[in-house]
């Protein structure tokens, strides 16, 4: 087990704890002085002093601790009193991104595509990530336009890339921002009502047809879909709560019965 000593920024520095820990170093961190714990982002933070700093050595002499290059370069003492292991595993990397974004409510699906684009940067670049330069971001981005990707997808890396490398690999030096593509203005293809009628009845299950029915009358989401609940279906009010949706907010969607 491992703490990890991470520099959140100039002023604040963030000791975090593994799923599974000994109870002994909550207590310890509460002798820290400055020590504050952020339920939102379940860590607890002292003052980037070097009091503080000096305070956290003191107490934690004993633990295996793995700290933020960052904090290295500021603090010499962090290489005399550990023996320090730096995180730079590509696995660890995306491992660490996962159980952030788990910790801050992103959806699975989120989770997924983030790692995913991580991923990809990292077999793209093949260097390590404290060596990762702006221009080198940017010039992965412009391969993933000439692969033809569309402008959307691009934006979704950008964001991932941005969250990876400052919110796991406490990259602070680099500037993120970075140019966006604009979004692009398609034309959506809209179905007739008989068309779309003929290939709901094309469906022999009835579960499938009900499914599709209902994204059609309501507009909702898949995955909105796949969680709904008979107790959520007000027939007489024509009226669907959707108690799980997107943006993680109960909203209420009016639907009309297809003539």
């Amino acid at each position: 087990m491992s703490i990890y000593l991470r520099k959140i920024n100039s002023a604040i520095v963030s000791i975090e704890f593994p799923k599974t820990f000994d109870r002994k170093w909550v207590e310890l961190t509460k002798k820290l002085p400055g020590r504050r714990w952020v339920p939102e982002r379940k860590y607890w933070t002292i003052p980037n002093e070097n009091p503080c700093v000096e305070a956290f050595t003191n107490l934690f002499q004993d633990c295996q601790v793995t700290v933020d290059p960052h904090l290295i370069e500021q603090y010499p003492i962090l290489l005399e009193r550990y023996r320090l292991v730096i995180p730079m595993d590509p696995n660890e990397l995306l491992d660490r991104l996962r159980g952030v974004l788990k910790l801050n409510g992103f959806s699975v699906r989120t989770q997924k595509a983030y790692c995913s684009h991580c991923l990809r940067l990292l077999t793209f670049l093949k260097v390590d990530i404290q060596r990762i330069e702006q221009e080198q971001v940017e010039q992965y981005l412009l391969h993933l336009l000439e692969k033809e990707n569309s402008h959307s997808y691009v934006n979704q890396a950008i964001s991932a890339i941005k969250y990876f490398l400052k919110e796991v690999c406490a990259r602070h030096d680099l500037n993120y921002t970075l140019p966006r593509p604009k979004k692009e203005k398609k034309l959506p293809e809209i179905l007739h009502p008989e068309e779309v009628l003929h290939i709901i009845n094309a469906l022999s299950n009835l579960k499938h047809k009900s499914l599709l029915y209902l994204a059609y009358s309501s507009g909702l989401r898949v995955g909105e879909i796949v969680r709904l609940q008979i107790r959520d279906i007000d027939s007489k009010r024509m009226v669907i709560h959707v108690r799980q949706a997107k943006v993680r907010r109960i909203a209420i969607q009016f639907f009309q019965l297809l003539l």
